[in-house]
């Protein structure tokens, strides 16, 4: 088997789409017929200029329909498939929406949506008017008022709210691989914790100064190797049995996928 995982995309459409097809060169180069899993991390949207156009790219994956890649419905011969799991930029992005569907009070919408807009949200919501450039979202006097935003959710195709959904609501916000012992998960673990313990804001938002800074430190529950985002850095983090694939590509431009092969981490593919 072999497994690649990607971080931290973040709105950055043209580095997804180069990077997907670098996997895909590689694993026809090299595994051609070997089982291979896609396993993107969290955090598609916000901060990079077309969230919408990556949610869109997420949406054809899952139906296994990329034009130009030659993928298209698992089988014996094509053994591919993606597994998207959620970040917490995605959980700002559907708390947002379900206040304005649960008619929220003006106070509660305004300082959600304002905390998410100054995180990376502004980018998003304008990534889906792109093309009406007199949109108020553009505006700086008007773009932080609520009915400006209502306007653009209204306007979020029923596709990327229902990936929201089963993201965030419908699956666990990990996918572990047990033959080969392999975690993947958006913001990491907390290492006091066993996995069981930990809660859905631990998986999609903490920074756990021992996971990411002590190289030799040991889980509690060693079995794992964990492979996460959320944390930039200038390169992939190698410590003990964490590997941290987030490359900041919304500033840097380089987004990276860690490959690994029955379970070993095998190098780096970057855009």
């Amino acid at each position: 088997m072999i497994h690649y995982a990607i971080a931290d995309v973040h709105g950055c459409r043209a580095e997804f789409e180069k990077l997907f097809g670098l996997i895909v060169q590689d694993h026809a180069q090299h595994w051609f017929g070997t089982a291979c899993q896609i396993v993107l991390l969290g955090d598609y949207v916000d901060r990079g200029p077309d969230s919408k156009g990556v949610l869109d790219l997420i949406c054809k994956m899952k139906r296994q329909q990329m034009p130009g890649y030659g993928w298209g419905p698992v089988s014996a011969t094509n053994p591919q498939s993606i597994i998207a799991l959620p970040g917490n930029h995605e959980e700002l992005f559907l708390d947002l929406i379900q206040l304005f569907d649960e008619k929220a009070n003006k106070a509660t919408i305004e300082r959600q949506g304002l905390w998410w807009l100054e995180n990376g949200g502004l980018q998003t919501l304008q990534s889906y008017v792109a093309n009406e450039h007199n949109h108020p979202i553009f505006d700086p006097g008007l773009q932080m008022n609520p009915d400006v935003w209502r306007d653009v959710i209204d306007r979020i195709p029923v596709l990327h709210i229902r990936l929201l959904e089963r993201l965030l609501l419908g699956i666990e916000p990990y996918y572990i691989d047990e033959r080969y012992q392999l975690l993947f998960v958006h913001a990491g673990i907390v290492m006091r914790k066993r996995l069981d313990d930990h809660d859905v804001a631990d998986l999609l938002w903490s920074r756990d100064t021992s996971f990411l800074l002590d190289v030799d430190a040991e889980w509690i529950e060693p079995t794992y190797t964990v492979v996460h985002g959320h944390t930039p850095a200038d390169e992939p983090r190698i410590r003990n049995r964490r590997i941290g694939v987030d490359t900041g590509c919304f500033e840097t431009g380089i987004l990276t996928a860690a490959r690994f092969v029955c379970g070993k981490l095998d190098g780096f593919i970057s855009t």
